[in-house]
């Protein structure tokens, strides 16, 4: 916090935390040695509690190989003008909403990472500017958690009303490069709305090469003016992993998780 500068925060692991496990904040200017300096967050391990990582106002931070699981929240909140940060070679799993959330900053960089099993949307970047997400995949978007045993939930459980969910969506977002990332859902949870979702507030975005399987809507929509697509693969019908020959492919069950044995788990430990 509070103007910290050339720190590295490496190999440790964070559970339990209310409100974020790891939280960088006001690393913006105003440094002893000077504005914008850099800060490093690697190969940390990241369970229960609120959000994995959050950053608010962390100018230039690296994010790199960081692995957050079972959080309530969303994975990777970066807010607030923390321009110019890069997440790679990380994972989500299993967390409780979003795996990344960027709002209102620029200059981001999201590549090589793989966000799995997340109960809202995969990523969502809202009021920024300039971006490249690249070689990401992206699973199981908008996975229903009923917090028993796996295997054992029918869909016949599932609410009635369960919102669709998006593997990335785009609002207010302006200069981004969308490319080569795979998106997709098992046959072990809802289908996607959306591969890929851009709003016509959205302007001068670029969606390339991406593939994108089992979603109801559309693989790719992009309602931005004057941005592109080419060369996007979409398959709505059928997972390609199926798991029977009926109807969409899907399995008799869909996936869940039980949050309490990691509670239990960072329990024992501070205990």
């Amino acid at each position: 916090r509070n103007h910290s500068f050339l720190c590295t925060i490496r190999g440790c692991s964070a559970a339990g935390n209310g409100k974020s496990n790891i939280y960088l904040q006001d690393l913006a200017e105003k440094g002893r040695s000077g504005e914008y300096i850099p800060n490093l967050v690697a190969d940390c391990t990241i369970y229960g509690g609120g959000k994995g990582i959050e950053t608010r106002r962390t100018i230039v931070a690296n994010i790199v190989g960081c692995c957050v699981f079972q959080t309530r929240d969303t994975g990777f909140h970066i807010h607030s003008e923390s321009n110019s940060v890069v997440i790679t070679g990380c994972r989500t799993f299993q967390v409780g909403k979003h795996a990344v959330l960027l709002e209102d900053t620029d200059e981001f960089n999201l590549s090589s990472n793989i966000f799995c099993w997340h109960i809202e949307d995969g990523v969502v970047i809202r009021n920024a500017h300039w971006g490249a997400i690249t070689g990401n995949e992206i699973i199981d978007t908008g996975s229903y958690n009923a917090n028993v045993p796996d295997k054992t939930a029918g869909w016949d459980t599932l609410p009635k009303d369960l919102p669709r969910y998006s593997g990335l969506k785009l609002l207010n977002a302006q200069g981004y490069s969308v490319t080569g990332n795979t998106i997709f859902n098992w046959p072990v949870c809802p289908p996607m709305e959306y591969g890929i979702f851009e709003d016509a507030a959205s302007f001068k975005n670029n969606f390339t090469g991406n593939n994108v399987n089992l979603y109801d809507k559309e693989a790719v929509l992009s309602l931005g003016r004057e941005s592109t697509t080419c060369n996007n693969i979409g398959y709505a019908d059928r997972p390609h992993r199926q798991f029977s020959e009926e109807g969409r492919g899907m399995a008799t069950f869909y996936q869940t998780f039980q949050t309490a044995l990691t509670d239990k788990f960072v329990a024992d430990q501070v205990g």
